[in-house]
């Protein structure tokens, strides 16, 4: 803390009207910390597992809490990658939903397609 430069609050309260990529950054972060303050079953009192999807690039961590199953899914890659809905089902996701963005989850063809670096919350 004690090489800590002042904090210059004129300049940080900028950065929620701030076109640019810093405003970006800091309204998207934002935006996910209010979705995580909002899903109850991301409390720390409910224990994260992570889960082996089978597929390369992708990440997925679970969280069975008593409102529901809610399984953090994360493409680190590049490319599409799909995840084929009988799995995601299986680890007790019921309304593919995702309360990161409040929207439904679209699938095709029995599969979830993940765009490069995407990430849900599917409930």
């Amino acid at each position: 803390w004690i090489h800590r430069p002042q904090m210059d609050w004129t300049l940080a309260a900028a950065r929620q009207s701030d076109p640019g990529p810093a405003g970006q950054v800091y309204r998207g972060l934002r935006h996910i910390l209010h979705r995580r303050r909002a899903t109850p079953a991301l409390h720390a009192m409910h224990p994260q597992h992570v889960v082996d999807l089978g597929v390369p690039g992708l990440f997925a961590q679970l969280r069975r809490a008593p409102t529901g199953a809610l399984l953090g899914l994360y493409n680190l890659t590049e490319t599409w990658q799909g995840l084929p809905v009988t799995r995601v089902r299986d680890l007790g996701i019921a309304a593919m939903h995702d309360v990161l963005s409040d929207a439904a989850v679209e699938t095709r063809g029995g599969q979830i397609d993940l765009p490069p670096y995407a990430r849900v919350w599917l409930t």
